[in-house]
């Protein structure tokens, strides 16, 4: 087929528009220059200080529950529970902080929730009875974790336009390595200076999380129109995403990712302590899992862009779980133990690392902040419901053999559903999209 004179320019005009409807083609993004990449270097060095702080102070606290159970008469069970409780309101807490971000700025909302977490953990290490200690815990910790987490990661996608994907796992890694790092410490400075001092050197800390997020700020408008999906003109409202299929199975793949995602958490001293091991190894599994998480979030993040989706890449970590919670059951030596620890954290990092880049692929940049927090409900369920579920079954089985499979057939599902969301953002052929375009090329004269 070919053009004629007078209608050259918009045949290259129609083919352009087929070429881009189909995901082929170059990225229209011009080279970035130093500035912008400059600030998106503070984006994510701040984003991941922040998360650092925030979700290594979150994981800390369950080192503190023998002596708070000795001090303060509180129950263990009861400390656990608050713990599932605690995690559930900071993942639910992003339907508010989202939109709240995409409204004022996430550096405005960040810092206010350095601030309440810092004032709990203050709050924390002063007090004399369950219910003051309860009371700081879940609206000091919970809303605080709750109003940085959506904030920073939405940030980071809209703020790093050109890698956004890498900037996401580089800025998670934050999380992985607060994991590693802050539960460790925390142990160490009780055995010397005690929980309660202990307690408020980690609200300085959270305290000076704040600092980091300065560099979350919007330095200007960029255009989004290359961003898979095109971005809409206004944020989408709740009703609309939930008539879109890809949301529904967005939510749905996040939904049993979460269910298994935080078992390891709460199980893996307590499964090290039924094959005879000690309780400090158990605590030394739940750091190879940061150490793999680490690892999965900052590495991952970088194959990304060569597979061409986030969902695939999360396809793979989710397998990976999947194996990992398998393999658990054979183990019988220590190293074998360390490694399958490390190997789930490498896909659990991979998994909910791409979370932010996961959604900005499937629903789109504009108004992502509430668009993640929405998404993330979906792990308060799972915080809520996996560890439960799994500690019910173990207790009336004696065992976690049937537990562990179940939620490694559950990882498996996950695999299945992030394939089939990357099978849908996949590009189209051009004769499909021209046709759907209605579009006609001109005769030959």
């Amino acid at each position: 087929m070919t053009c004629g004179t007078s209608d050259k320019a918009v045949c290259v005009s129609h083919r352009h528009d087929i070429a881009e409807a189909a995901g082929e083609g170059e990225s229209a993004h011009p080279a970035e220059p130093a500035s912008a990449m400059q600030a998106s270097a503070l984006v994510v060095a701040g984003a991941g200080a922040l998360l650092f702080s925030c979700f290594g102070t979150a994981y800390a606290v369950p080192v503190f529950f023998p002596a708070l159970s000795r001090d303060l008469a509180i129950p263990l069970p009861h400390l656990t529970a608050l713990f599932s409780a605690a995690g559930a309101l900071y993942f639910s807490l992003g339907v508010v902080s989202g939109p709240l971000a995409d409204r004022i700025g996430a550096r405005l909302v960040a810092a206010i929730g350095c601030v309440v977490l810092a004032g709990g953990l203050v709050v924390m290490s002063r007090a004399g009875h369950e219910t003051v200690f309860d009371i700081a815990y879940l609206f000091g910790v919970g809303a605080g974790v709750g109003l940085c987490f959506v904030p920073v990661v939405g940030a980071v996608q809209t703020l790093c336009r050109k890698n956004p994907a890498v900037a996401g796992a580089v800025a998670a890694s934050g999380i992985g390595l607060g994991t590693f790092v802050l539960p460790s410490l925390a142990q160490l400075l009780i055995g010397h200076i005690g929980w309660r001092q202990t307690l408020l050197l980690l609200g300085v800390l959270a305290a000076c999380g704040g600092l980091a997020a300065l560099p979350l700020v919007e330095t200007g408008t960029a255009n989004d129109r290359d961003r898979v999906p095109h971005s809409a003109p206004s944020p989408p409202r709740l009703a609309e995403l939930l008539r879109r299929r890809r949301f529904l199975l967005l939510y749905a793949t996040q939904l049993t990712v979460s269910l298994v995602a935080f078992v390891p958490f709460a199980h893996l001293a307590l499964f090290a302590r039924a094959m005879g091991w000690s309780a400090a190894m158990g605590g030394y599994l739940i750091g190879m899992v940061g150490i793999g998480s680490l690892c999965g979030r900052l590495l991952l993040g970088f194959v990304a862009r060569p597979l061409g989706s986030s969902c695939r890449v999360a396809s793979v970590c989710a397998l990976v779980m999947a194996v990992a919670l398998a393999l658990l059951l054979l183990t019988a030596k220590r190293w074998e133990l360390e490694g399958d620890a490390a190997l789930y954290g490498l896909g659990y990092g991979g998994v909910i690392g791409l979370t932010g880049p996961i959604v900005a692929e499937v629903l789109g940049v504009q108004g992502i902040c509430a668009s993640v927090g929405l998404v993330t409900t979906s792990r308060a369920l799972g915080i809520l419901v996996g560890p439960w579920a799994v500690g019910v079954t173990a207790h009336r089985l004696g065992g976690y053999d049937v537990p562990f499979l179940t939620c490694a057939s559950l990882a498996l599902v996950a695999a299945l559903m992030l394939g089939a969301l990357h099978r849908r953002l996949a590009p189209r052929p051009a004769a499909e999209v021209a046709a759907k375009l209605g579009w006609e090329g001109s005769r030959s004269r």
